[in-house]
């Protein structure tokens, strides 16, 4: 794996980023489009009856053509060397088009976030890693049966969708979006994931690529946090005596239940006063 990220002139930290996976997808998404498009081109450039020949008999005879034809010395060898810069030009982008390819399944499949290539029309999985589907409990296989609204958490859907909507008009490129998922077990599994649309210039998306991490610890911390925060707040507004804090500048900033019960104001009536204001004079 980090050979591939190096391959790509990518920090290895980026490994473990799921917007630098993102990227790397996406540019060799479009690198083997690049090479399929240049390969057609210069497939149609040289179509004909000799188009099934292996490499070095068309070459032999295109020589032979040259030479046949009555072109003069001077314009035979540019003839035979466009024939010969053609057909090795069509077949570096062929060998390039299947490196691209191999390293778009390695960098696939060894990710270390789950990622999955989603039809944009239908919702249905293309295409997804073995991360992805250990994340929600499904195998590949399964998944493959399924579309991501299956396994989305309804409320979470309706923004993700909308959201779809945009992708596929062009309005946005990308988005990110904290997400719910049923895990097969039924459980809901937490994951942050960016979506962005496989596009190439002057086509449409018919495909997006999908990132997700896992969050649900993260998510699961922040609701402890949440409940003894709340706890405190609850100790402290009903303790047995007073409690207050004021400013620098002798404003109230807070105060408790029992203080503002003790000396009859409310809330309203004491925050955001002076202190002195409530103090009686000294004889």
């Amino acid at each position: 794996m980090p050979l591939i990220v190096q391959y790509l002139r990518y920090p290895a930290g980026a490994r473990d980023s799921p917007v630098a996976f993102l990227i790397i997808i996406i540019q060799l998404y479009l690198l083997i489009f690049s090479y399929r498009v240049g390969i057609e081109l210069i497939t149609k450039s040289t179509r004909g009856k000799h188009e099934n020949l292996p490499l070095y008999q068309f070459l032999s005879y295109h020589h032979r053509t040259a030479r046949r034809s009555g072109c003069d010395s001077l314009h035979a060898p540019t003839r035979h060397m466009t024939v010969v810069n053609v057909i090795t030009q069509l077949k570096r982008m062929k060998e390039a088009l299947q490196e691209s390819e191999q390293l778009f399944r390695v960098l696939f499949e060894q990710a270390t976030v789950g990622m999955a290539q989603i039809d944009t029309a239908t919702g249905r999985f293309v295409r997804i890693n073995q991360k992805y589907a250990d994340l929600i409990g499904y195998t590949v296989e399964e998944l493959l049966a399924l579309n991501f609204q299956s396994i989305a958490y309804s409320d979470d859907l309706k923004v993700g969708l909308a959201n779809m909507e945009r992708l596929k008009s062009g309005e946005i490129r990308e988005f990110e979006m904290e997400e719910r998922y049923f895990h097969k077990d039924s459980r809901v599994v937490w994951v942050k994931l960016k979506v962005s649309a496989m596009r190439t210039l002057g086509a449409t998306s018919d495909y997006h690529i999908v990132v997700v991490q896992d969050i649900t610890k993260h998510k699961q911390v922040e609701q402890v946090l949440a409940e003894k925060t709340h706890e405190l707040s609850d100790f402290i507004e009903y303790a047995t005596v007073c409690m207050h804090c004021v400013g620098p500048d002798g404003i109230i900033l807070w105060a408790n239940q029992t203080e503002l019960n003790f000396l009859g104001y409310t809330r309203e009536e004491y925050i955001g006063h002076h202190i002195a204001d409530f103090h009686v004079d000294q004889p």
